[in-house]
């Protein structure tokens, strides 16, 4: 591999790392990379990092277009073929995605970030077996293991990475094997799978939260706001552990805390149908039935807004009404 290829290698992982992160981070580095690559002169990588800043803003549109644009110009490069393959993947494009995936595995078969995003995409459109088969092999690519350390190159190999200390996408494979196998219901295996992506990545807020979602499903409630508590002291605005820490409350009939977390979450949100539903039920059980009128009023709009039937909603609010009177 090139110098100037392995560099802007390096780059790329450590802001793919970074984005699952903290998103206004990654973008804030995508675009200092961007500037300093067009300095040195290397437009097409400055352009494509400016398509990854832009993905990361939530511009999804200029994202797809810049980094088209930069391929033009780097069309052999895997590790921005495989990035461009996110783009298209987040913004609604699987399909277009999946030819490009399959472009990076060409060049170079063991890119981890590829096979482990491709796994993510052959999940969401319910190819399971597939994608738990490109999560296993992601696995299998170790750094004492690659083809550059055996002496086993193949043809493509003058375009894949070098071997570091640390496969830089391994965490995210562990951890989204771990999300497909609880949603195929095989919680037990998806526990043992977070449990490695903690020790590869201890403390990650990505992998406590999703684990933490398992356990509150499970029941295991006490364990869940643990992982819960151990996100929001990183962050205290992380809206998924809010939210679910004050349903995880609730289960537990801690009402008066369970609402708490539901007021700090609508301070930094607005509430969606079901966290409005969730906020009347808990109004309702602290005997706050006026409050518990005016959430569910809330609910309704919520639900009409977006085109949902509302019929639960009106008739949990009769039984409020009834309830007052």
């Amino acid at each position: 591999m090139p110098e100037i290829m392995k560099h802007y290698k390096q780059l790329i992982d450590d802001l793919n790392n970074l984005g699952y992160q903290d998103q206004i981070a990654a973008g804030q580095r995508a675009r200092e990379i961007a500037h300093d690559a067009r300095q040195a002169g290397h437009e097409g990588y400055a352009q494509f990092f400016e398509g990854e800043a832009s993905f990361y803003e939530g511009d999804l549109e200029t994202a797809c277009s810049i980094e088209s644009e930069a391929l033009q110009l780097l069309p052999d490069v895997p590790f921005l073929l495989s990035n461009y393959a996110v783009v298209l993947m987040v913004h609604g494009m699987p399909e277009k995605a999946l030819q490009y995936y399959d472009l990076a595995l060409e060049m170079c078969p063991e890119d981890t970030h590829a096979l482990c995003c491709k796994g993510v995409t052959m999940a969401n459109l319910g190819h399971e077996e597939e994608a738990l088969a490109l999560f296993d092999k992601a696995l299998t690519i170790h750094p004492d293991q690659t083809k550059l350390e055996n002496g086993s190159l193949s043809k493509h190999d003058d375009k894949c990475p070098p071997a570091r200390e640390i496969n830089p996408y391994y965490w995210q494979t562990l951890m989204n094997k771990g999300v497909l196998l609880a949603n195929l219901s095989r919680s037990g295996e998806a526990l043992n799978y977070f449990d490695q992506a903690l020790q590869v990545n201890p403390g990650n807020p990505r992998i406590l939260k999703k684990k933490g979602d398992i356990l509150m499903n499970l029941g295991r409630n006490e364990e869940a706001l643990t992982h819960f508590d151990q996100v929001l002291e990183q962050n205290q605005e992380n809206t998924q552990a809010l939210r679910n820490k004050g349903i995880t409350l609730s289960k537990m009939n801690r009402y008066q805390e369970a609402l708490e977390y539901f007021h700090n979450l609508e301070k930094l949100v607005e509430l969606n149908h079901f966290d409005l539903a969730v906020t009347t039920k808990l109004y309702e059980e602290l005997k706050q039935l006026d409050k518990a009128k005016i959430s569910a009023k809330q609910w309704i709009s919520a639900l009409e807004e977006n085109d949902l039937p509302t019929e639960d909603a009106t008739e949990y609010l009769k039984n409020i009404e009834q309830k007052k009177n």
